[in-house]
């Protein structure tokens, strides 16, 4: 057990391990100058990263994290990002308030001065009264302390902001069972839509809309289907057919909840697939061409086989 003399001798050991620093307030006054000073190089660092990442276009924001919207990975992050902001900005508000402390206090010969000419002063608390009778530079910089503070404070906490992405187009796929279990179909769909016939449909939305979903722009042109020029809408629907399996499944009245409003937007999911019942749809049973056209569909769908895809469009 230490004696007496030891725990001394450790005291002195201590204080002179540190004998560098000054007493008193500015002992306090270096510690604030240099918890300021790290926070001054994580907002550096931070800026540099964030201008970079916008390649110097201040008008973008930096897109920190992003996750998908079902999980709580985006809340937790947010949550944390604001408790570190909070922490650097009440850092940053107690060495204020400390400096304003320090300026607010009067000096010895600030004291005497008053007295002379029959001026009282505060001393030991924060006073308004002190401020306008101390010298014009601790004036200056105490009000520029008291301006800056709390708009520094609410500023940080804004900073940072988390932001649901809600999207308002998606791929819609009409499709029998087996077509999630790669059975075979085939592009238009059992529409047989080609943008020719999208061109010549009347501009009437009622009856515009009989031709069926999508963007007119994105459906090929028959000639495109005959030389199985549609890379672009194949790719989405080829990738449909081996995914789609493995996607949520949700009942139609869920379904229609989310895709039927046209104003909400869509946040938990994007891409659907709707599920038809039976084994799908032959040419032979659903048109009568003509003999020509008949002809010309053959390559592109042939009039007997068995296809899953009634619809897919963006």
């Amino acid at each position: 057990m230490p004696t007496f003399s030891a725990k001394a001798q450790l005291t002195r050991g201590f204080k002179n391990g540190f004998g560098w620093l000054p007493s008193g307030w500015r002992r306090s006054a270096v510690v604030n100058i240099g918890l300021m000073s790290i926070v001054l190089l994580i907002l550096l660092g931070v800026l540099a990263v964030a201008v970079s990442k916008t390649g110097g276009d201040f008008r973008q924001s930096w897109k920190f994290y992003d996750a998908e919207c079902r999980g709580s990975n985006t809340s937790t992050a947010n949550t944390l990002l604001h408790l570190l902001i909070n922490i650097l900005s009440t850092t940053i508000l107690a060495s204020s308030n400390f400096f304003m402390q320090v300026l607010n206090a009067p000096s010895r010969l600030e004291v005497d001065a008053a007295h002379a000419r029959g001026i009282w002063l505060d001393i030991g608390i924060p006073s308004w009264r002190n401020a306008f009778y101390l010298s014009y530079f601790k004036l200056f910089t105490w009000l520029s302390l008291f301006i800056t503070s709390i708009p520094i404070h609410m500023l940080f906490n804004s900073s940072v902001f988390h932001m649901h992405s809600l999207m308002g187009d998606f791929h819609l796929t009409i499709a029998t069972e087996s077509f999630l279990h790669g059975a075979p179909y085939s592009l238009p769909g059992a529409s047989l839509l080609t943008n020719e016939l999208l061109s010549e449909a009347p501009k009437k939305k009622a009856e515009y809309e009989y031709y069926g979903f999508g963007t007119e722009f994105l459906v090929p042109t028959f000639q495109d289907f005959l030389s199985q020029n549609y890379a672009a809408q194949a790719k989405y629907t080829s990738k449909t057919a081996a995914q789609a399996k493995t996607w949520n499944r949700l009942e139609a009245k869920e379904c229609s909840e989310i895709y039927g409003s046209e104003c909400k937007g869509l946040r938990d999911y994007r891409d659907v697939v709707l599920v038809t019942k039976g084994s799908g749809w032959r040419r032979a049973d659903l048109w009568n061409l003509s003999i020509a056209a008949d002809e010309l569909w053959e390559p592109i769908v042939p009039r007997d086989q068995l296809k899953t895809l009634w619809c897919d469009t963006q």
